[in-house]
């Protein structure tokens, strides 16, 4: 693919063609609940994976990587939830956020089953949020993230080495518990 100058040898042009040669094929359910009683409701989303197999190249070898952190972490389900309470007249509410993640093994896991690579246990996360709307054009909201200050957990590491200080921003909270407020004024 490569087209050299015959009289000098250097490059003359270059075939950069996009070959699309491996494959992805995933396989999953997404499940929404949305239930609300008078003034209580809860939200849920349970994504499970099924499967996740890739190639990486045409004729090459197919890789289950769903329950890894292969490919951006493939977590075999999440669980995301809220519980809120809206109180008379609609103007104050409450609520609790659930976040879980199960436990998942390490991305060398998905080439080398024998991987003695740990991976990291399950995961979870509450936080509180509250409101009020003190008018039309006045509203408050406020709340905790990280309510119990839960730790990211440390991943990629093995028996013989504890300097592994890695996790990963993407899926666990590295900033701690957290306190916000903010004002909504309509004009």
């Amino acid at each position: 693919m490569i087209g050299r100058n015959v009289t000098t040898g250097e490059r003359a042009n270059v075939q950069a063609l996009f070959v699309n040669s491996g494959t992805l094929e995933t396989q999953g359910v997404d499940l929404a609940v949305n239930w609300r009683a008078k003034q209580f409701y809860i939200n849920s989303l349970l994504t499970y994976l099924d499967k996740y197999d890739v190639q990486d190249v045409k004729n090459g070898a197919v890789v289950h990587v769903a329950g890894t952190f292969d490919r951006g972490g493939q977590f075999d389900y999440k669980l995301n939830t809220t519980l809120g309470y809206n109180f008379s007249g609609g103007k104050t509410n409450v609520g609790l956020t659930w976040r879980y993640l199960p436990s998942i093994k390490d991305e060398s896991a998905s080439r080398n089953p024998a991987s003695t690579v740990f991976g990291v246990g399950s995961y979870q996360e509450f936080g509180l949020f509250a409101g009020i709307s003190l008018n039309e054009k006045m509203s408050l909201r406020m709340g905790i993230d990280n309510l119990a200050d839960k730790q990211p957990p440390i991943y990629g590491y093995t028996v013989s080495d504890h300097n592994a200080e890695v996790t990963r921003p993407d899926y666990y909270d590295i900033l701690g518990r957290r306190f916000y407020a903010g004002i909504k004024i309509s004009f």
